[in-house]
């Protein structure tokens, strides 16, 4: 299993790559600066020689409006929360 945190302007280059060297069960997490943002960042998982289709998931938002860390985010680094069930 690959896995890979990406900015998202390498995204076409990241799958055509996997589809070349035979990856498949693609599941992308988008990782978003703020709410009503476009995602600059993602996270990707893929299988070497899986033929399962790609999913698209629930992303996670780093900050609020203020500036300040989600509370999901906090979660994940400071609690340790588990974000993504790998």
């Amino acid at each position: 299993t690959f896995y890979i945190i990406h900015h998202t302007n390498r995204f076409k280059d990241l799958m055509d790559n996997l589809e070349t060297n035979k990856f498949g069960n693609i599941n992308l997490y988008p990782i978003y600066s703020k709410k009503n943002e476009s995602a600059s960042r993602f996270i990707l998982s893929a299988q070497k020689f899986s033929k399962s289709p790609p999913k698209i998931h629930v992303g996670i938002t780093i900050y609020n409006k203020e500036g300040n860390f989600t509370k999901e985010a906090i979660n994940i680094l400071q609690n340790g929360k588990e974000f993504l069930k790998l």
